[in-house]
Parts: C-alpha cells; sequence; structure tokens
C-alpha cells in the first residue's frame, strides 16, 4: 500500500506538517509530492503564507494530482515573517504530533514516519515526548543532509511534541 492511501483510511491526522513558505512556488510541489509518496503516518499539512500574491499558492492549487491523499490546508500567517508562519501553524494544528518541515526540502520526507515513531515510543506518561530526542533526529537528518552534499540552511526541520519538555 502506497503512502498516499494510508491517508484516507485517517480522518484525524497524527502529525501536522507545518511548512512555512515565501515564493517557494517552483520548491513546493516536489516537497508535496514526497511527503504524499513517503509519509505513512495519518499527516496533514499546513502551509503558512504571508501574502495571497505568494507564488506558492498558484503552483499548489495548479497540482493537486502531485500530492493526492495528502491533505493540504493553506493557512494565512497571522503576522509577517518566517516564525510568526511556523507558530501560525503550530497554533493551527490539532494532531498529537507537530513538525516544522522547509518548503524547499524534497529528501528527508522518509525519515518523518521513523521521527513520529521515536516520538510516540518516548513518552512519558503524560504523553509528553522530551524535545531533546527530537532535535537529536533532526540534527541527524542535517548531517545526512550535509554527507549528500545537499545543504540548507534550515534543512531538516525539527520535531515537537504538543506538550514538549527539553531535558
Amino acid at each position: 500500500m502506497r503512502a498516499t492511501e494510508r491517508f484516507a483510511d485517517s480522518m484525524t491526522p497524527e502529525l501536522d506538517i507545518v511548512i512555512p513558505v515565501y515564493n517557494e512556488g517552483r520548491n513546493i510541489v516536489p516537497v508535496l509530492a514526497g511527503l504524499s509518496r513517503a509519509v505513512a503516518t495519518p499527516a496533514r499539512v499546513l502551509i503558512c503564507y504571508d501574502d495571497e500574491h505568494d507564488d506558492t499558492l498558484p503552483a499548489i492549487r495548479a497540482a493537486p494530482q502531485a500530492y493526492a491523499g495528502l491533505p493540504v490546508e493553506l493557512v494565512r500567517n497571522a503576522s509577517r515573517g518566517a516564525h510568526a508562519a511556523v507558530m501560525t501553524g503550530f497554533a493551527r494544528s490539532s494532531a498529537p504530533f507537530v513538525l516544522m518541515f522547509p518548503a524547499d526540502d524534497d529528501v528527508n520526507a522518509p525519515m518523518l514516519d521513523r521521527m513520529v515513531e521515536l516520538a510516540r515510543h518516548h513518552q512519558d506518561g503524560e504523553g509528553r515526548v522530551r524535545l531533546r530526542l527530537c532535535r537529536r533526529v533532526a540534527w541527524k537528518n542535517r548531517a545526512a543532509a550535509w554527507r549528500r552534499g545537499r545543504s540548507r540552511a534550515h534543512g531538516g526541520g525539527g520535531a515537537i511534541h504538543r506538550q514538549c519538555e527539553d531535558g
């Protein structure tokens, strides 16, 4: 079963993937297609944008077949800038796990299921995940990207659980 077929089986996502964008029209469709192919965890993508004139929006609307089966929601940034877009996405999220993913990262989608699995199995009795665990996965991801020659200033993203504690 392809990952995209599994999304339809679950109405409630277990993972919300927050993607802040600013004129990522040429990058976003391959990223969404990669997520659709690789992520088996029931997930939803929250595309957080500043302005209706962002060239990311028409690119997404023009190619829904590229990410069929992957729910994508366009979320207008409550403020301006990348940090505000991420925070707006986190605020809109309703899934138990939330992850920020770069809009130009078309290689690391296969790692997300493992990140969710690690977070799931490292919860304490109250459902909290130690954030340091998630950071290690993200940093390993970045190191792997560098080894592959894919140097991205923000590659790899970072995962958090709704009720994270640093420890």
